[in-house]
């Protein structure tokens, strides 16, 4: 259950930030658009490190730790 982690006292600031995914899987996932690594962007996303036809790099969420490979419905 969640009420057991470790949770920063009042005051006590949190000093490394949570990783997007866990680091055995950001080694092994690849953009399924580009083949490319993805790396984070933020806290809530994930971008591949080439970009796409257009030049964009693709972004993906991820929610509760699970990156959103498929495409928008």
């Amino acid at each position: 259950p969640h009420d057991r982690l470790p949770r920063p006292g009042a005051g006590e600031a949190v000093t490394e930030p949570l990783p997007v995914v866990a680091a055995g899987l950001a080694a092994v996932l690849r953009c399924p658009l580009t083949g490319g690594r993805l790396v984070p962007v933020d806290a809530d996303r994930l971008m591949s490190d080439r970009p796409f036809r257009d030049g964009v790099h693709p972004v993906y969420p991820v929610v509760a730790g699970i990156p959103c490979l498929a495409p928008a419905s």
